[in-house]
């Protein structure tokens, strides 16, 4: 045997001893990157398809956009470089939050490939009105569909020389690559190779990023990195002038997705008046009212279905689920996470209800459905979810309650 096994053994366990050390500090390697929605524009605040047209910012959006930068001081976010768009809303909603943190020279990079989606011929028309008029499931297909998009924008249209001549655009797109409409998946085709070619190599260097856009290229970037279905993305809704932060691992995964900064009420209110944008102005109806008994895997099923469809949950029975666990489970079960992340509030009151949205829920424990007051919480009806009362006599004694 070799007289110098023990070196040879001491240089060998060093070496397990580094690459053991390169693995762990590889796996445990964080980064953050930090996004924000311009704020409102003055065309969001007239309710019109704005895409390619470069409005400038609101009263109340330029508030959110101080507010935003005051958010980011207050968590102590500092950046190394910011990337925007070439439209000024996101441009002066990035300069008015670094304003407030102290950044405002930071070096900034600003591309066509993180615009807002180019709504094409619907661009200047106001969503209510053409919700009335072409249907708000068409407009919900122009807006949130993934890959049909809007009608093209064509020379006669009002905004097109404005738009394809405007000398900001001289050098790219190219002719070929200036759209004249898009779909999310196209948006999101012309933002991801910025994301990977120019975000990404920065972010591995350690460099601290603010990345200020749109609602529709920011859901590209958040469908690419959280893996969203088409259907989880078109329900997601980005607020305007709220920072949100992703917390990503060395290959670029989510730890945390998502983390808006900011107070959760005003969070849940900005994210409403999103989804609100595209629907026709229409007259206050009454909601079904609807109780269910059971809050299993069905029971959460028939909650998301009924706040989907606009019906107004009144009241949850389950005496094996307690409040808390109905948080949990409406938040983390994977069958509802999607639904969770689109913005909608699950949490409960000081009084013991279950608050899903807008929407205040009466929580019931009883086993028996004779002694559940349905009545007394506004029931209309009752969905029988828990699979054991499963006869039309043992179901009707819902009705006694």
């Amino acid at each position: 045997m070799s007289s110098n096994w023990k070196k040879d053994a001491f240089h060998a366990m060093n070496d397990v001893r580094s690459t053991q050390k390169l693995m762990e500090e590889t796996f445990q390697k964080t980064y953050k990157v930090v996004m924000i929605r311009h704020g409102e524009s003055t065309w969001n605040q007239e309710n019109k398809f704005c895409g390619w047209f470069d409005a400038g910012l609101s009263e109340k959006g330029v508030d959110e956009a101080k507010a935003g930068g005051k958010a980011l001081k207050k968590d102590g976010y500092l950046f190394d470089v910011a990337h925007t768009s070439m439209l000024q809303r996101a441009q002066n909603t990035l300069e008015i939050a670094l304003g407030q943190t102290g950044q405002q020279n930071l070096p900034t990079q600003k591309t066509w490939r993180l615009n807002e989606r180019h709504y094409g011929g619907l661009t200047g028309m106001n969503k209510a009105e053409t919700a009335e008029k072409h249907g708000e499931e068409q407009v919900k297909i122009w807006r949130r569909s993934f890959d049909i998009p809007p009608p093209p924008m064509e020379g006669g249209h009002p905004y097109y020389d404005k738009i394809t001549k405007d000398p900001r655009y001289a050098s790219e797109p190219s002719q070929e690559e200036f759209p004249k409409f898009e779909s999310l998946k196209l948006t999101i085709e012309r933002t991801l190779p910025y994301w990977d070619n120019v975000i990404v190599p920065q972010i591995k260097s350690g460099k601290k990023i603010l990345i200020a856009a749109h609602g529709n290229s920011l859901r590209g970037v958040v469908k690419h990195l959280d893996n969203l279905t088409n259907e989880q993305i078109m329900a997601l809704n980005l607020p305007t002038g709220i920072p949100f932060v992703y917390t990503l691992d060395a290959n670029m995964k989510p730890i945390k997705s998502m983390e808006f900064l900011g107070d959760e009420e005003t969070v849940r209110k900005a994210i409403e008046s999103v989804a609100a944008q595209g629907k026709a102005k229409k007259k206050e109806t009454c909601a079904t009212k609807i109780g269910i008994n059971g809050f299993g895997r069905i029971g959460r099923l028939v909650l998301r279905a009924s706040l989907q469809k606009g019906a107004q949950v009144v009241a949850i029975n389950d005496p094996f689920v307690d409040l808390d666990y109905m948080v949990y489970m409406f938040k983390h079960d994977s069958t509802h996470f999607g639904f969770h992340r689109s913005g909608t509030k699950v949490s409960k009151s000081s009084s013991g209800d279950l608050i899903v949205g807008d929407q205040t829920i009466k929580v019931f424990c009883c086993k028996d459905p004779k002694d559940i007051p349905w009545a007394a919480a506004g029931a209309e009806y009752v969905v029988e979810s828990t699979g054991v009362f499963t006869t039309t006599s043992a179901a009707s004694a819902h009705l006694n309650g």
